[in-house]
């Protein structure tokens, strides 16, 4: 009689272990800005909320962060913001006001881990979430100046500034054009030039851009120029693609930059200049 009851034991401990939650879950890739970050604790998953080193991210956002070992305590600080994080605590501060957290921050192994939207928003970012890819995007939301570099075409005979803020490049094999983008995928930057054989007019290239796209926001043409604004997807994120293309004899250059829509303002003045620096340059190709 007692080994039936033996085996009704085993066979409950079984079921029970197979039903308990996974713990080791994917351990999530987390971009800021487009950018892939690393960090020597990785995020995961605790009680059902995503948690991510703090002083990593807060960081790299550009936040000075302090600890009181004293009381357990995370402070950052950015841009007359002041965030302090009390570890075990479902109660930050942001410039003395109390938010609420599902999951209190927490140490593991040596290192603050806090919720990831609270982390991602405490500066005045956006956060979203790729379920599919397990992918955490992290806009900044705070416009800032770019620095520049400067991608010359020698076959077509033109210039173009453009931020320095991806990862890597790809040249066309015909010396056409190139294409960058950052590691996330948010950010791309193409920028080509053609023989304009068909004696084509801006109407008529913007005609062609219209056929391939959807979701269009604005539009604009004339014979020499066209311009074009849309949206789409991409990481989970609505994205914005600003494109510009314009005739000069023969030649015809174009250029499509896309980002996300939440920081349309950030990169207005990337699109003026870009748009203005290409046009300056319609009389000088050759």
């Amino acid at each position: 009689m007692k080994k039936p009851f033996t085996y009704l034991i085993l066979a409950v401990m079984m079921l029970t272990l197979f039903c308990m939650p996974a713990q080791a879950e994917q351990t999530p890739t987390v971009f800021l800005d487009g950018r892939v970050l690393s960090f020597d604790v990785p995020p995961m998953i605790i009680d059902g909320r995503t948690m991510v080193p703090l002083r990593a991210i807060f960081e790299a956002m550009g936040a000075k962060v302090s600890w009181d070992a004293d009381t357990n305590t995370a402070t950052g600080e950015k841009d007359g913001i002041k965030v302090i994080v009390p570890v075990g605590s479902v109660f930050p501060t942001i410039n003395g006001v109390a938010k609420t957290l599902d999951v209190p921050a927490q140490i593991v192994n040596g290192r603050t881990l806090a919720p990831l939207r609270f982390v991602g928003e405490a500066f005045g970012g956006s956060v979203s979430w790729n379920a599919d890819t397990q992918t955490v995007s992290i806009s900044s939301g705070v416009p800032s100046p770019f620095q520049y570099e400067t991608y010359t075409n020698a076959r077509f005979g033109y210039f173009l500034s453009y931020p320095n803020i991806y990862d890597a490049s790809l040249e066309s094999d015909n010396g056409d054009g190139i294409s960058m983008e950052t590691a996330g995928g948010l950010y791309r930057l193409k920028i080509w030039g053609a023989e304009n054989i068909n004696n084509s007019k801006g109407q008529d290239l913007l005609a062609e851009a219209k056929n391939r796209v959807s979701h269009i926001s604005a539009e604009y043409a004339e014979d020499h120029f066209y311009r074009l604004e849309y949206q789409g997807g991409g990481n989970g994120q609505e994205l914005i693609f600003s494109e510009y293309g314009f005739l000069s004899g023969d030649k015809i250059v174009c250029y499509v930059l896309s980002y996300p829509s939440q920081e349309k303002d950030k990169f207005a003045p990337v699109v003026t200049r870009m748009t203005t620096e290409l046009s300056n340059q319609s009389l000088a190709m050759k």
